[in-house]
């Protein structure tokens, strides 16, 4: 696996692993980005985003609704990603810009 990095901005902590197109994941309602570690290795071909949620894992909460997020992540997260969401990361996907 490539190199690990954990960035907080905009009070979201988000992990980043691997090297290549840059690939976004959200998680679901009541977890965090950890539900996703068992795919760690089969995405390695990827520079992968792992990002807990506002409130969530080890993200600060952010007032405001859905769209509020939404921003949140659109700043913290590179422009030409691919997002793939889950359940409550697969909402907030939808609702991008």
């Amino acid at each position: 696996m490539s190199q690990m990095t954990s960035t907080h901005s905009a009070n979201l902590h988000i992990e980043i692993i691997g090297q290549g197109p840059d690939l976004v994941m959200l998680h679901g309602w009541g977890v965090n980005s950890a539900v996703f570690t068992p795919l760690h290795e089969s995405l390695s071909q990827y520079r992968v985003h792992y990002v807990d949620l506002p409130g969530f894992g080890h993200s600060q909460q952010i007032e405001g609704g859905l769209s509020t997020w939404v921003d949140a992540l659109v700043a913290a997260l590179p422009e030409h990603a691919i997002w793939a969401g889950w359940s409550l990361g697969g909402l907030l996907r939808l609702r991008q810009h």
